[in-house]
């Protein structure tokens, strides 16, 4: 697929705090896009510092940025601000130190929703990289072949889509699952979808939503569970967690490769 002219058709919105030389990575591959009158939205939830202000301005053109600051503290509640301020009719989310992949990435996404004007996303695909250890696996695997039925157990990476944006306003994230508001928009998102079999983004895993770490985040997981499947996901992915250590990264790259044969 041909990338297509895109113009200020997209907007994209980076989320950031206190972390000036990962905004400078995201912003850089951005950059490579090569879109001339797209938005970029820097949604600053940085404490004190304003180094985040200064490296965006010093990268994105005047005419493209929009810098703002949330008026709660949080990552959903900062999402939902940000959708209330973009114009444009595409967005997509793309957080400090996360990154596209290649120089058409946008534009592949962006000429896919266009090309399916019934659908409310597009997405591809993720290399998800494990920052502590560095090991690399791409989500959606590319065994996966039925996508329609890999996506009744699996979710997309966030990063890799891209919403139209009068229906990512009308689904705003929920508050009351400060851990996985994501999870009910991603599923509801791809209910109508249109996949790009490429991969699309870069994304670093390391937050609580990726791993269980202790207890006490497990049983705030458990309370906001809506689906006893994804409930007994998470007790399976806390003991495997415990008992492989250091090894779990190996492990779900090896788990996710052999699972992507039931999808071919």
């Amino acid at each position: 697929m041909a990338p297509c002219a895109v113009d200020d058709r997209v907007a994209v919105i980076v989320l950031c705090k206190d972390n000036p030389q990962e905004l400078r990575e995201t912003l850089t591959s951005i950059l490579a896009q090569g879109l001339q009158q797209a938005r970029v939205y820097v949604v600053d939830g940085s404490l004190q510092s304003r180094d985040c202000k200064q490296m965006a301005q010093e990268l994105i053109p005047a005419h493209q940025l929009i810098y703002t600051c949330p008026t709660e503290s949080g990552i959903f509640p900062a999402m939902n601000f940000a959708l209330t301020q973009v114009q444009e009719p595409y967005l997509l989310f793309l957080n400090s130190g996360d990154c596209f992949w290649g120089t058409d990435s946008l534009a592949r996404l962006v000429a896919a929703i266009r090309s399916h004007s019934e659908v409310p996303v597009a997405f591809g695909r993720a290399l998800v990289e494990h920052c502590a250890t560095g090991i690399a696996m791409q989500w959606p695997h590319p065994g996966v072949r039925q996508i329609h039925r890999w996506l009744l157990y699996h979710e997309p990476t966030h990063q890799a889509m891209l919403f139209r944006r009068d229906w990512a306003q009308s689904h705003p994230y929920s508050l009351l699952y400060p851990l996985s508001a994501d999870r009910e928009i991603k599923r509801a998102a791809t209910r109508e979808y249109v996949f790009v079999p490429d991969l699309v983004v870069r994304y670093r895993l390391g937050g609580t939503s990726s791993f269980t770490g202790s207890l006490q985040v497990l049983l705030r997981k458990l309370r906001e569970v809506r689906n006893p499947y994804h409930g007994f996901k998470e007790v399976i992915k806390y003991c495997l967690e415990r008992v492989m250590g250091a090894y779990w990264p190996y492990y779900k790259k090896v788990y996710y490769t052999l699972n992507s044969l039931q999808y071919r």
